[in-house]
């Protein structure tokens, strides 16, 4: 259940930090900031009981409900308050839940696929300061490798369309500091 409560932590660290900022005026924008009005957690006892222990240790008191699975991991009903309530399927109480469920596996597959798409991506570049998506973009372009880009000059780097001195500077220093042989 750890990794329930990072994120939820996470998450919610994140919106009371942006609610200070707001009320001190330093960002006028409304996301995380927003507190829910209900939790609902895709899990059982556990996972609320994870959920309810991060929010009264940064003093946040919301209700949080679980989604309760059968043994074949259909939905059966809900825990709420330590009591598991049964649903009937074809009750509205049900349908409503089951859509959101839904939407939330619909979510986080789409998620995790642009994460493995961004993985596929992956290379030295990656870990080098002043090279965004756009930047490697560009110099794999031009040089076409990464052996190509090891190999350049500072002005060959630099003259690649988005990149600048300083960053060229940069990834030149890099490779060169990080050359094995």
């Amino acid at each position: 259940y750890r990794s329930m409560e990072e994120i939820v932590e996470r998450r919610f660290i994140r919106g009371l930090e942006e609610k200070a900022m707001m009320e001190e005026k330093q960002i006028d924008v409304q996301g995380l900031s927003t507190l829910p009005n209900l939790i609902m957690v895709d899990g059982g006892k556990g996972q609320v009981n994870a959920v309810l222990n991060v929010l009264g240790r940064l003093g946040l008191s919301i209700p949080v409900c679980g989604l309760v699975k059968d043994d074949f991991h259909r939905t059966r009903g809900i825990i709420y308050n330590g009591r598991e309530i049964r649903l009937d399927e074809s009750s509205t109480g049900f349908k409503l839940i089951y859509r959101i469920q839904e939407e939330a596996h619909r979510f986080a597959i789409s998620y995790h696929r642009s994460l493995r798409g961004k993985k596929l991506f992956r290379s030295e570049l990656d870990d080098i300061k002043g090279i965004g998506d756009k930047r490697k973009k560009e110099l794999l372009k031009h040089f076409h490798t990464i052996d190509n880009i090891k190999d350049a000059d500072i002005e060959e780097l630099a003259s690649v369309e988005s990149m600048n001195r300083r960053v060229a500077e940069e990834l030149y220093n890099h490779f060169r500091n990080n050359r094995s042989g």
